[in-house]
This record gives structure tokens, C-alpha cells and sequence, in this order.
């Protein structure tokens, strides 16, 4: 096994896509990490590390504004970040892929399986947040916080769980909606596995059942976390995310 790192040069001719790669057997597994997260998170880790002991290939990235990548989040927009992702998958494989998304990078799994769909073989999602912009976002405001919207063009979350207060900018949102596929999900003929957890505070379980029961395609499976909160990083939860990724690259 052989890993690699480096950047690429985004599409906006300024900006560079952070990237490390690990060679091993095809299908390679993609891993598309979460909004404010990075490619060197808990899931990603593990899934290195799985994919090291099966000899399987792994690839991850981080979007612009993200990690390694340069920029700032809050200067991109949802169709940024499917660029970013098409742009690694294009120069840096060549075979088929097993897509694993956390969160936004789900919602990016799928725009990848539309975008290139004779290049995905299965999706696995850890509570996908497509949509959410104008499905969770802007719904939540509070009367003050819209009226902060109109006025600023921003919205800003001072409870999002990070040290910094997460912004979203009005052109973010407005961009967001030409990426929406909750309620349309991609046609896709591969095998697909979702987990969310019950106790999400961030994308609502019956999200994810929307998703499913949208999407018609044949071998799907969601597992429910009953304790289980948005990150899914317990043990046990990361041995499902596991075995489900195993199943469908055939490790197992």
C-alpha cells in the first residue's frame, strides 16, 4: 500500500483541493467529509485504516475552505464543493468507487452519483444533510434572525457547536437550491446503506426517511441509532459504517 497527498488547483484558478490517497484494490472508496470538518476526522480515519488492512483503495479531499484546502468556507457555495469533489474524482481515479458521505458530504455523494453515474457502484451515508440550506436553515429562523437575513445577507448560527459561530451567506443559499435532490434523488442502479442516529440535533431522522422512501432504487437499507447523535463516531457505530462498507466493496 502506497499513500499519497497533495493539492490540485480548483476551478476558480486561485484556490487548491487538498487530497490524500491510499493505493490498494478497486472499488476505491471516496470519503466526503461533513460541513466545517475535514478529511482527517474520526469516520475517515477509520475508514483508512480499514481499507489499509483490506488492501483496498481510499481517497478523501477536502473542499475549499475546509482543512488543507485554501480559502475560507463562507466564499463557496454548494456547487463549489461538487466541483471540488468531480475534479479529484476525475484526475485521481479511474475505477469504480464506493461513495461514503457524512452529513454534507452525503448530499455531495449523491450530486456525484448524478454527475457521474457509471462510476459509483454503492453509497453509504452517515446522516445526509442534502437540501439543508433551505430545508433546515432557513425554515429554523427565528423573526429577528430572518430580519437579520434580509438586511445582512448572512445568517448566523451562535449555537452550531463549533468555537466560532457558522455563517451562511445569502448567495450560499441561494446558490444551494440548484442542488437540490431530497425530494429527487438520482436514478442509481447500485446498492445503497444510510445510518442516522435518533438523538441527530442537526438533520432530523425523518430526513433521512424522506431520502429513502424518495429514492427508488432496489437494495437500500437504514439503520437507526437509537442513542445515536449526528457524528456517529462511537465504536460501534463506526464498526456498522464498517461491515457496511465492506459489504458493498466485497471486502466481506
Amino acid at each position: 500500500m502506497v499513500e499519497t497527498a497533495g493539492h490540485l488547483s480548483a476551478s476558480d484558478g486561485k484556490n487548491t483541493i487538498a487530497w490524500r490517497q491510499q493505493s490498494g484494490q478497486e472499488p476505491t472508496i471516496l470519503f466526503l467529509h461533513g460541513f466545517r470538518s475535514d478529511m482527517n476526522g474520526t469516520k475517515a480515519e477509520y475508514l483508512s485504516n480499514l481499507c489499509r488492512e483490506t488492501d483496498r483503495g481510499f481517497l478523501r479531499l477536502d473542499y475549499r475552505g475546509h482543512g488543507q484546502s485554501s480559502g475560507h468556507y463562507t466564499d463557496f457555495t454548494i456547487g463549489d464543493w461538487v466541483d471540488d469533489v468531480l475534479r479529484v474524482v476525475d484526475q485521481l481515479t479511474t475505477g469504480p468507487l464506493i461513495v461514503v458521505g457524512s452529513s454534507l458530504g452525503g448530499w455531495l455523494g449523491l450530486r456525484l452519483l448524478a454527475l457521474r453515474p457509471d462510476r459509483v457502484r454503492g453509497y453509504v451515508a452517515v446522516a445526509p444533510a442534502p437540501d439543508f440550506p433551505t430545508q433546515l436553515v432557513l425554515p429554523s429562523l427565528t423573526p429577528a434572525q430572518r430580519a437579520h437575513y434580509e438586511q445582512a445577507h448572512e445568517v448566523v448560527n451562535e449555537n452550531s457547536g463549533f468555537a466560532e459561530p457558522t455563517r451562511f451567506t445569502r448567495r450560499f443559499i441561494e446558490e444551494s437550491a440548484a442542488h437540490n435532490c431530497l425530494h429527487n434523488p438520482p436514478a442509481f442502479t447500485g446498492r445503497v446503506r444510510l445510518f442516522q442516529g435518533l438523538k441527530d440535533d442537526a438533520v432530523p431522522w425523518q430526513q433521512t426517511t424522506t431520502l429513502l422512501e424518495r429514492w427508488d432504487v432496489a437494495d437500500a437499507q437504514l439503520t437507526l441509532f437509537k442513542d445515536g447523535d449526528h457524528r456517529l463516531n462511537e465504536t460501534a457505530q463506526l464498526k456498522e459504517l464498517g461491515r457496511a462498507v465492506a459489504e458493498l466493496s466485497g471486502s466481506i
